[in-house]
């Protein structure tokens, strides 16, 4: 199976790639080939709304940057899978850039599976994050394999690498 991890985070090295990291070292283990694009340190650019995509554009955004590497990958997945820290109760904004140009095609019928890793420093901020989730996919039909959730110090810790790493030997491929 191949799977494509979005990575909301602008940081290189912090809590998100920590546990993106584990996942990936696992689902590799499995045999899955996994590629992570670090879409909190790419050139993406909000939605206009414009509606070229729907028009003149046959499927394509008028917007010419990074998403079109993140297309370009999702073509070739058969699972997505969103990571992000919560700055402020939802998905990092650059993560949210990368959905929010989701509109132009949605996601290719080749994504079958979806999960989602969100860190943050604090607990209890995780609802809204989730309820997007589970409502984009719901819509779009993928199987849910899971949300999985690190506070503080947590995503550093043994425990809950190894539970991500767990979940990626679990997707064999």
């Amino acid at each position: 199976m191949r799977i494509l991890i979005l990575n909301g985070s602008a940081r290189a090295h912090g809590n998100t790639s920590t546990l993106t990291a584990a996942f990936k070292r696992g689902a590799e283990e499995a045999g899955n080939d996994v590629v992570e694009l670090p879409v909190g340190r790419m050139a993406i650019r909000g939605c206009l709304g414009c509606e070229y995509c729907h028009g003149r554009g046959h499927g394509e955004c008028i917007i010419r940057d990074d998403e079109k590497e993140v297309k370009e990958e999702m073509k070739k997945a058969d699972m997505l899978v969103l990571a992000s820290p919560i700055y402020f109760f939802s998905p990092s904004a650059q993560l949210e850039a990368a959905i929010q140009r989701m509109h132009a095609e949605g996601i290719p019928d080749n994504i079958r599976e979806s999960a989602m890793i969100l860190t943050s420093g604090s607990p209890g901020v995780y609802d809204a994050a989730k309820a997007q989730y589970k409502a984009i996919f719901d819509y779009l039909g993928t199987r849910d394999r899971g949300i999985f959730t690190a506070c503080g110090s947590e995503s550093r810790s043994e425990r809950k690498q190894k539970e991500l790493e767990d979940f990626g030997c679990s997707l064999v491929s």
